[in-house]
């Protein structure tokens, strides 16, 4: 008696990558504006003495939360103090939302030093409706005494 496979490895695959392109949301994805792109996926901006690298905004279209990502370089004599975080979107409506940031404390960031900052926004809707076209995250921080504040624009990438 001889066992005969049920479906030959070329269709099982066939048909596994099949299942799970149309199983899958589509993503979407931002990219801060007039920030130097380090390559298609980051970026990077230099304010004095303190460079950040990020990673944009994405997700699946279906996901109700966004959860960008930060490593700021300290490259001062002085303690960098991330300590306010806004989420800032526009919908479709034209209404303008302001969502701080529950989840960060502040963080800090020693002279010399390297720190990643993630943040999560939980949203009442789909991420991609509540964006909008042009979102933007807010960062307030310090460098000792020295209060300044970030604002990123962000717009549609691919």
């Amino acid at each position: 008696m001889t066992i005969r496979p049920i479906a030959r490895p070329k269709y099982f695959l066939l048909l596994s990558l099949a299942v799970s392109l149309l199983a899958c949301d589509n993503s979407f994805r931002y990219r801060p504006r007039e920030w130097q792109a380090v390559n298609e996926a980051v970026w990077s901006k230099t304010i004095g003495e303190v460079a950040i690298e990020h990673y944009g905004i994405g997700g699946l279209t279906g996901s109700r939360g966004v959860t960008p990502e930060f490593v700021i370089r300290n490259a001062s004599e002085r303690t960098l103090t991330v300590e306010h975080v806004e989420l800032v979107t526009t919908t479709g409506k034209g209404d303008r939302t302001r969502l701080p940031s529950d989840a960060i404390e502040p963080r800090v960031v020693p002279p010399g030093a390297s720190t990643r900052v993630t943040i999560f926004w939980k949203l009442p809707e789909p991420a991609i409706d509540r964006l909008g076209a042009n979102p933007q995250i807010v960062v307030d921080f310090r460098l000792e005494d020295e209060r300044q504040r970030l604002v990123i624009v962000y717009e549609r990438g691919t």
